[in-house]
């Protein structure tokens, strides 16, 4: 077996830690916010790059999605079996599907993420565009995000936590309630979406002292412990 030198090691250990610094800002937004082809363009395509051969391996419809290129026949006979077998694959294992379907949600847009990343393919992702497409999703969606103000605080917070909890999927009430690291893992995502709603900020339902040394707001806390007891049950 060929032997990593130290460069490659610290190249692969810098780029685990972006990636897993980028799927966390992913799972921090809702799964189920849906985008379209536009605000594609904006997180994944730059300017230089081509919608007809997007990373040597795409090609992007408007209307319909993200797709395998389509290879002319003369090309395809040439190719390898090796070659074959990879551009045979696909996240729903039907080649007639694009990659990544427009309008998407955000669960699927992590799918295609992982899913690249299992082929060696890396899709460019810009935090800026994210973050401006992100923030025009929130103006969009801020009437339906306020709950019933009539409700105490306490409630008021519990309920934005349960549509995290509903609109997660990597963690479930059983996992929840077996594993500690489980539960200390799903508080730090559900703390990075209270986050990103900008629920945080001055006057907002979670804004206020940390808890102890904690990170995360008193207020976040007190009501994360109550909905633990609530999907316990």
């Amino acid at each position: 077996m060929e032997e990593i030198g130290p460069e490659e090691l610290v190249a692969q250990e810098e780029s685990a830690k972006g990636l897993a610094a980028l799927m966390s800002t992913l799972d921090a937004i809702d799964g189920d916010t849906e985008f379209g082809y536009a605000d594609f363009i904006k997180i994944c395509v730059g300017e230089d790059d081509s919608e007809d051969d997007f990373l040597g391996f795409f090609e992007i419809d408007p209307k319909e999605g993200l797709y395998w290129q389509e290879l002319p026949d003369g090309v395809r006979s040439r190719l390898t079996r090796a070659e074959r077998n990879f551009l045979g694959k696909h996240p729903s294992n039907n080649l007639k599907k694009p990659v990544l379907p427009f309008p998407f949600t955000m669960a699927e847009f992590k799918k295609l993420v992982r899913w690249a990343i299992g082929q060696g393919i890396e899709i460019p992702i810009d935090e800026d565009g994210l973050a401006e497409v992100i923030a025009e999703k929130m103006h969009e969606r801020q009437e339906l995000q306020v709950v019933d103000q009539n409700l105490p605080l306490l409630d008021q917070r519990i309920e934005y936590l349960r549509r995290w909890f509903k609109s997660q999927s990597e963690f479930t009430a059983a996992n929840l309630r077996s594993a500690r690291s489980g539960a200390e893992g799903a508080r730090h995502m559900c703390w990075e979406w209270v986050v990103h709603q900008g629920l945080t900020g001055p006057g907002c339902l979670f804004e206020g002292a940390n808890q102890g040394k904690s990170t995360k707001t008193k207020a976040f806390v007190e009501a994360w412990g109550r909905l633990l007891i609530e999907v316990a049950k």
